[in-house]
């Protein structure tokens, strides 16, 4: 066997610690957590495997970069993020846990403590790349759970300066870590699987994957991006603007597009927000939950061969352009009973300038003078498209 595989370890990164072959602690097999098996993808069936060892590490939480990464051709699982009152407050604990059907697989798996530029710190699990596929019997799934400290009553949440995944043919799982941990900036990287956020705080956020679902709760206060292909996209954002300009992006195909967003402002009122949406061969589906009075909204929403919903806040004000190839035609609706957000007594106004089979243009303002405070834009092809006002 030996001479039949190597490893890939990704250019910039040093390999500091190892745990290898006897070196893991053999146990017992358990049954992961319903929640674990419940996300997982078949690629990621980490419950069948016959045979279980684990291993654990400690990272400072003060570092610049805490990085995951896993890389191996029958290599797969997920990565859970949690938090204990029990953990140490100055580090990150991550358990790992491998699980296979023969026992020589221990002996090519290995566990490492990793680092990269300065004050970069991180973990990576290493499978064989076979130059010979040995068959599905050589697969290896690991379980990496993080575990982060929760603050004292009297603190603040923690903050994570950077935090990095790459984890091929894995799935993550975030729990609830709302007012117990944020992240100036953090970067999900997972392809084949599904990930999943219960409540994710971060200044910047790219979360990407492929032939899986992103789901969850976001807030951020800079940019959010979010990508996957053959696989939904449903989530309730928050876009907090504090002198800065937040914007969202979502991005799948072949999958529905859902989106609840609120649009929150430090001051009450005004702001600037980006909102862009695409798919394609799927619905879309959009809500503005909350708006500040006088903010701008650009909203960019796309898809095909499927219908299109989009939900405008009242305190909306600017241009709408609506497209569709349907025979329907786009459709607007307008709420009954809605009042002025401003508390001003206005009546809100939707004024068209082109009315087409296939097109719809117009503005939307309170009061008598158009404020051309934002601009949306919807379209699709072969699909019912409706705008509520």
């Amino acid at each position: 066997m030996k001479g039949d595989y190597s490893y890939d370890v990704p250019q910039g990164v040093t390999l500091q610690q190892c745990v290898q072959g006897s070196e893991w602690s053999l146990t017992s097999l358990a049954t992961p957590s319903s929640a674990l098996i419940d996300i997982a993808q078949t690629n990621t069936e980490i419950h069948e495997q016959s045979l279980q060892s684990k291993t654990s590490f400690d990272l400072p939480l003060s570092s610049e970069t805490l990085f995951f990464l896993t890389r191996g051709q029958l290599l797969g699982g997920i990565l859970h993020v949690e938090t204990s009152p029990n953990q140490a407050q100055d580090s990150a604990k991550v358990n790992i846990v491998i699980r296979y059907d023969r026992p020589e697989l221990r002996d090519l798996t290995k566990a490492c403590v990793l680092s990269r530029r300065q004050g970069e710190n991180g973990i990576g699990v290493f499978a064989p790349i076979w130059r010979r596929y040995p068959g599905s019997r050589y697969s290896i799934r690991f379980e990496m759970t993080i575990i982060l400290p929760e603050p004292t009553r009297s603190s603040a949440p923690f903050v994570i300066k950077n935090f990095e995944t790459d984890i091929p043919n894995s799935a993550h799982m975030l729990d609830d870590l709302n007012g117990l941990a944020s992240f100036d900036s953090i970067s999900l990287r997972g392809s084949n699987g599904i990930i999943k956020a219960d409540s994710l705080n971060a200044t910047k956020g790219k979360i990407h994957t492929s032939n899986g679902g992103i789901s969850g709760k976001f807030h951020s206060t800079h940019e959010l991006v979010l990508e996957t292909s053959n696989g939904p996209i449903k989530v309730a954002v928050e876009l907090e603007s504090d002198e800065s300009s937040p914007s969202l992006k979502a991005r799948t195909s072949n999958g529905l597009v859902e989106a609840g967003v609120s649009l929150l402002s430090a001051s009450a009122s005004g702001g600037t927000f980006d909102v862009s949406l695409r798919t394609s061969n799927a619905p879309l589906r959009a809500s503005f939950r909350d708006s500040p009075v006088d903010s701008h909204l650009k909203f960019e929403a796309t898809t095909s061969n499927s219908p299109a919903f989009v939900s405008l806040n009242p305190a909306y004000e600017g241009s709408f352009h609506l497209r569709t190839s349907s025979s329907e035609g786009p459709a607007i609706r307008r709420r009954s009973g809605i009042e002025d957000p401003t508390g001003k007594g206005r009546s809100r106004q939707v004024v068209y300038k082109l009315i087409g089979k296939k097109e719809s243009i117009g503005d939307i303002y309170w009061g008598d003078k158009k404020t051309p405070n934002g601009m949306v834009d919807v379209r699709t092809s072969n699909g019912h498209l409706s705008l509520e006002v």
